[in-house]
C-alpha cells in the first residue's frame, strides 16, 4: 500500500506542467503528513487524480491535481467548515465556486494559495 501511495504521489507530481502548482503540491502533501486529527494519501477516480483528507469513513477535503493548478475541494456541505464560507474564500483567493453538490471549490495556483488553505482550514 505505501508502495502504491508513491507510486501515485510522483504520477501526480509528472502531471504537474507548472512549477508553482508543483510546489503548492509538494507543500500540502508534506502538510498533510503532520495532521493528526486525518489520514491523508493520494487518490485516483478513474482519470481523476486527487489527494484525500479522510476522517473515519468520510473525506470532507480534496484536492485534485491538475497540469496548471490544484482544485481544493470543501466536500461536505452539511459539515460546512468555518472557513468555507463564499464570501470568506473569495476574499482570499482568484477563484473559487460552488456547485451543484454545495461543495465549494478553490483554485490552488501557487505556494501562496497552498498556505493560505492550510492555515484557513487546519490552522497550520
Amino acid at each position: 500500500m505505501v508502495h502504491d501511495h508513491i507510486t501515485l504521489l510522483i504520477r501526480h507530481l509528472d502531471k504537474i506542467a507548472v512549477r508553482e502548482v508543483r510546489e503548492a503540491y509538494l507543500y500540502l502533501t508534506h502538510h498533510a503528513a503532520t495532521l493528526r486529527d486525518y489520514q491523508c494519501r493520494p487518490g485516483e477516480h478513474g482519470d481523476v487524480d486527487d489527494f484525500r483528507y479522510e476522517q473515519g469513513p468520510e473525506w470532507p477535503f480534496a484536492f485534485i491535481v491538475n497540469q496548471k493548478s490544484l482544485l481544493w475541494y470543501f466536500r461536505l456541505a452539511e459539515l460546512r467548515h468555518p472557513a468555507a464560507t463564499l464570501e470568506l474564500l473569495r476574499q482570499r483567493f482568484a477563484e473559487v465556486n460552488e456547485n451543484s453538490k454545495g461543495e465549494i471549490t478553490v483554485r490552488i495556483a501557487n505556494l501562496e494559495d497552498a498556505k493560505r488553505i492550510a492555515e484557513l482550514v487546519f490552522g497550520a
